[in-house]
């Protein structure tokens, strides 16, 4: 019928991996009709890995589907707990500083350091702490 043949056609239109899942079975093409929702490779590839790690149903994928494009993205994974090294670099940097210092990883080796103040007098010991009182603007 013309409406199976353009289904069919219209799973052209998904990113080559999923593609390639849907040619080996790895999903169906029920899956990858829920896929075609999502616009962007990367949302595509995020809910397939999702679909094949928790062997989701046609059923479970629509509401995956569903629940990206609302933007009720499922809990990122937590970053990586401090290591006792970072808990002592941290202490560090508080008693060095002054103030309320805080290290977040993203990844292995990535992450981010926020450094607070609470007035100008703050802002500028701090400036000074790191650059030296000779440092000028």
């Amino acid at each position: 019928s013309r409406t199976a043949v353009a289904n069919t056609v219209r799973l052209l239109n998904l990113n080559d991996e999923t593609k390639a899942a849907l040619a080996s079975g790895t999903i169906t093409e029920g899956h990858a009709r829920a896929l075609l929702s999502l616009k962007s490779d990367r949302d595509q590839l995020r809910a397939l890995a999702t679909i094949i790690e928790k062997s989701l149903t046609v059923r479970q994928t629509e509401a995956l589907v569903k629940q990206m494009l609302s933007g009720d993205q499922p809990a990122k994974p937590k970053r990586p707990p401090l290591t006792p090294h970072d808990k002592a670099m941290l202490e560090k940097f508080e008693s060095r500083l002054g103030t309320r210092v805080e290290l977040s990883r993203a990844e292995e080796e990535t992450g981010k350091l926020t450094i607070h103040f609470y007035s100008e007098e703050e802002l500028q010991a701090i400036f000074n702490a790191i650059l030296g009182n000779d440092a000028q603007l």
